[in-house]
């Protein structure tokens, strides 16, 4: 293990990252800054990177970011930046952690001198602890002219970042380079000193103006019942071990249970999900499937890990994490367990959308087209089934609905599959598999060349009044109200063809109407596909081209 262990994926070339920062949109607010926790500039210097400024681009990151290569490798960029960024209504997020890593990378390649240290201000600070705290704040302050000593209790500065972060993900290379910059910047690491024990802290209060503690969570928190249990170790210290020892773990147990669904839990994590299939396959020659987590960005990486551990076919999806109510009196999630509450998994209907996503992303990934896919998330009825089969599932698992309904219900979905199939004209249900996903493109592929306005049924309209609330609180106010008639009034120059008011309309007396070209496009309405079964309010009408 320990080449692969060791072995860091590959970065951007000039060409490349080139080729990524001009996917960039350039927004005018610049959400992916917004969303920093670190309140790094990433809008700012992927600009930078795409009007070849790398230099610039790396001035930036350093702007409060002592610890920037570092970041780029590690930080969970698709929960923040690449999480808000507008590019991924198009066709994905920018990967903003790859053009950090190359803009770093190439700072230290070039030796740019990005930080300078402040001019003396006579004023010393002791920092307990070289972990990321300790290390920015050790930074900030020589910018500001402070001289600084960090006092480290091991023989290497880090902390978890040395100590607990593998091989691949953070090569220790790069932690010594950013060491080695703050201490060129001045800062005085003291190693192998505890504080307590080789020095008090009243000696270091006498010693310095001040004192900051950065000692950071390099103690694991252990459930009352696993303490002094040999069999059971926590992730920092398993971690630890892994990282010392280069991946070559002599002890490996072969069934291995993870507590916690954070960074460190398995699902989300290719190397332990590919372990996992293994010690799986060892104990079984029946065939494994490996149910994949969707609380996760993109699957596709731990599932082509999971085939590398020998996997023969995916379930998608487990439950999504989520808070589902919360006790508005005793103000506690539910469900109430003596009053406390945690995150728990959601599953049933209303996962279906996110199940169906993740079918698709899987399906449409290269390599994994035919790939033996088990669709679960949601599924109750007949039509649900078929969703599921025409984006990729090969096979169907229904779990939620069953608990609520009983095996009953298998009865009608399997008989309206049948009957599915004979309108369909197909024979088996393999001839289903996967044909809705050819029709499912980038949105900025979609054809907008048109828009559908609204036709009102005003035999089976009842003046609720529900499509024109909806139109002025939350549309374009196309719709207005006659109060004698006690019915909506269209305004055509005002609709986008949104079709808001349909959706909300209670008795279907809004349907698809006029299709008509947007001005300055091409396209012939009559031969525009607007109708849907499945959104029963957009059922298929012959449109008329009259208002």
């Amino acid at each position: 293990m320990t080449s692969k262990y060791e072995t860091e994926s590959k970065g951007y070339t000039m060409i490349t990252v080139m080729q990524e920062a001009a996917r960039c949109l350039l927004c005018h607010d610049a959400p992916c800054s917004q969303a920093c926790p670190a309140h790094t500039n990433p809008a700012k210097f992927i600009r930078s990177v795409l009007f070849r400024n790398v230099k610039g681009a790396a001035e930036t990151i350093r702007e409060n970011n002592a610890l920037g290569s570092i970041c780029a490798r590690v930080c969970p960029t698709e929960r923040y930046c690449e999480k808000a960024c507008t590019r991924a209504e198009i066709d994905g997020s920018i990967d903003i952690g790859g053009i950090q890593r190359y803009v770093t990378d190439m700072e230290r390649k070039m030796n740019m001198k990005i930080l300078k240290a402040g001019k003396p201000n006579g004023m010393s600070i002791a920092i307990i602890g070289s972990g990321p705290s300790g290390l920015q704040a050790a930074t900030t302050l020589r910018e500001k002219g402070y001289a600084v000593d960090i006092y480290e209790k091991a023989a290497k500065a880090g902390g978890y970042l040395t100590y607990g972060i593998p091989e691949y993900r953070l090569p220790e290379e790069i932690v010594d380079y950013e060491v080695q910059r703050i201490v060129d910047l001045g800062a005085h690491i003291i190693y192998n000193t505890t504080v307590g024990k080789d020095i008090s802290m009243d000696d270091l209060k006498a010693r310095y103006n001040a004192v900051i503690v950065a000692i950071g969570t390099s103690e694991a928190k252990m459930l009352p019942m696993f303490e002094h249990n040999i069999c059971t170790e926590s992730a920092i210290s398993f971690l630890a071990r892994a990282k010392e020892s280069k991946g070559n773990l002599e002890d490996l147990p072969q069934n291995v249970l993870v507590i916690g669904g954070e960074d460190v839990a398995v699902g989300t994590n290719p190397e332990l999900c590919k372990k996992n299939c293994e010690a799986v396959k060892r104990g079984t020659s029946l065939p494994v499937l490996a149910k994949m987590t969707p609380n996760i960005t993109t699957m596709v990486p731990v599932v082509k890990a999971c085939l590398e551990g020998g996997a023969d076919g995916f379930s998608a999806i487990n439950t999504v994490k989520s808070i589902v109510d919360v006790d508005l009196k005793k103000k506690v999630g539910l469900p109430n367990i003596d009053g406390k509450s945690s995150v728990s998994g959601l599953s049933g209907k209303a996962v279906k959308p996110i199940a169906l996503r993740f079918l698709q992303q899987l399906r449409s990934a290269a390599g994994l087209e035919q790939l033996p896919i088990s669709g679960i998330g949601g599924i109750e009825t007949w039509e649900d089934a078929a969703e599921f089969i025409l984006l990729g599932a090969t096979t169907l698992q229904v779990t939620t609905a069953i608990m609520e309904y009983g095996y009953r219900i298998i009865d009608d979905l399997t008989n309206g599959l049948m009957h599915y199939m004979e309108e369909q004209h197909v024979d088996h249900l393999q001839d289903l598999v996967d044909l809705a996903n050819k029709n499912i493109i980038p949105t900025n592929q979609l054809d907008r060349n048109y828009k559908v306005y609204p036709k009102i049924d005003w035999d089976k309209c009842i003046g609720c009044g529900r499509c024109f609330i909806s139109c002025q609180d939350g549309a374009h106010q196309a719709l207005t109200w006659d109060d004698e008639k006690r019915q909506p009034v269209f305004d055509k120059s005002k609709c986008v063809g949104c079709q808001l008011c349909a959706l909300v309309y209670p008795v279907g007396a809004i349907k698809l109407g006029l299709v008509e070209i947007k001005p300055g496009h091409k396209g012939n309405p009559a031969e525009i596909d607007v109708g849907s079964q499945r959104l029963h309010r957009y059922h298929s009408v012959k449109v008329n081209q009259e208002n």
